[in-house]
């Protein structure tokens, strides 16, 4: 139940912005790239599993106003950094892989903010019981599987825009970059914290 639920959380209109997210972190990388998407994906898993796990548990609280705005400035922030590495695509190798631990470890930080906006849809649905963490783990591997979905969908349109259309991987880049900053930044305007 719970591993369909997270599953679920994903492809929810209401969640919208955790899909956007999963598309604007894989959007500058190419098939070719799987081991990077794919280490992207798992330190944004691991972030949001722990943040879930603890707040789900009650053992850190969760000012909600401040996640809803917290999540969309994520998602502004990558496609920002997105588009200002369009600027910078001529690095040297020790330049890439410094830029990569940086993208890495942005995933884990925004991971763990997500995990907190999980928790608010979550923690409702748990009940007192001896199997609360296998709860939590099944819920995280549906939304894992979630994310694969995504990204599987998200590299095979990139496969055709870029094999079919001919269209360069960069414009791929910026237009989806450019989107999700305008759906971000409409999102940071939506929030109840202003």
């Amino acid at each position: 139940m719970y591993l369909r639920l997270g599953f679920d959380h994903i492809f929810n209109y209401d969640a919208y912005d955790h899909l956007i997210y999963v598309l604007v972190i894989i959007a500058p990388f190419r098939i070719s790239q799987l081991k990077q998407i794919l280490i992207l994906l798992t330190g944004f898993t691991l972030g949001h599993s722990l943040t879930l796990a603890l707040a789900s548990l009650n053992i850190i609280p969760v000012a909600e106003n401040w996640i809803e705005f917290l999540i969309p400035v994520t998602i502004f922030l990558t496609a920002f950094l997105n588009l200002v590495d369009l600027g910078f695509r001529k690095r040297k190798k020790k330049q890439l892989l410094e830029h990569n631990w940086l993208n890495y470890s942005l995933a884990v930080v925004f991971g763990l903010i997500h995990g907190l906006g999980f928790s608010n849809n979550l923690r409702p649905l748990l009940s007192e019981g001896e199997n609360l963490l296998a709860r939590l783990f099944s819920f995280n591997i549906g939304i894992e599987v979630g994310q694969i979905v995504i990204a599987v969908f998200a590299l095979a349109l990139l496969s055709f825009t870029v094999k079919i259309l001919k269209i360069k991987h960069n414009a791929w880049n910026f237009v989806v970059s450019l989107l999700v900053l305008i759906l971000s930044f409409n999102l940071m305007i939506q929030t109840r914290f202003w």
